[in-house]
């Protein structure tokens, strides 16, 4: 079974049958790390930072006009490994066209401060009665405990989504790597979502990681029917 799967479990949703209350405002938390520039297996051999912007290129403009969306963007940077983690852009309506010319020009470097990210991100909302946090990531933390403030989070009114994006073929390509690191489990960061009633997504392909953004990010006014998922299972 391929990547040693256990499990796959596929689920049909709507886009927004997470009961997403678009007058609450969300920040898509942006992983720019090293990692994203690396290249796909496959034709036409993109890098994946490329697919994450093609992918958010189509999926903004369905969630935009009903939402106020923020960016935040960690990895790339001129301060030390944990702490290259930026707020670009504040909460608006039709923000599409702001958040990818920010994402346009982010080149990968750096480690994944990511949860300073959602830190930064929880500054943002807190003032505004909570929110929702989407992050899109390629890996694990790689800069302390990732799970270490969840409990404070969903004190504070916010639901971490996280969208993983090809993270299975970083144990594929360096899998002594991540044995030597304590035997993580398959699935970073789902403590994340876990913690705040969140939803975790793992997602493969451009369209998958598009429909992963308008489930979470999206509302149910924006529906076009029965979206397929993949939910994996990895042995831990």
């Amino acid at each position: 079974m391929k990547h040693g799967l256990l499990a796959l479990a596929v689920c049909a949703l709507p886009i927004g049958a997470s009961g997403a209350d678009c007058s609450r405002d969300a920040m898509l938390v942006f992983d720019g790390s090293g990692s994203m520039a690396t290249l796909a297996a496959e034709a036409p051999f993109s890098r994946r930072i490329d697919d994450a912007r093609n992918a958010l290129a189509q999926s903004l403009p369905r969630i935009v006009p009903y939402r106020r969306v923020g960016l935040v963007v960690y990895g790339p940077g001129p301060l030390g490994p944990c702490e290259n983690v930026d707020v670009r852009l504040m909460p608006q309506v039709n923000a599409d066209l702001d958040i990818l010319a920010q994402v346009s020009g982010v080149e990968p470097e750096g480690d994944t401060p990511m949860s300073q990210a959602i830190d930064a991100a929880v500054d943002v909302l807190r003032d505004r009665g909570g929110g929702d946090i989407v992050v899109v990531t390629d890996g694990r933390q790689t800069c302390g405990d990732a799970c270490k403030n969840t409990a404070q989070y969903a004190e504070q009114g916010m639901v971490v989504h996280v969208i993983g994006f090809k993270i299975d073929e970083n144990f594929e390509r360096w899998p002594g790597y991540f044995a030597e690191s304590g035997g993580l489990k398959r699935e970073p960061s789902r403590c994340l979502s876990d913690a705040t009633d969140g939803i975790f997504m793992l997602t493969h392909t451009v369209a998958e990681l598009t429909e992963a953004l308008q489930e979470t990010m999206g509302c149910a006014v924006v529906g076009r029917g029965p979206t397929t998922y993949r939910q994996t299972r990895y042995p831990v």
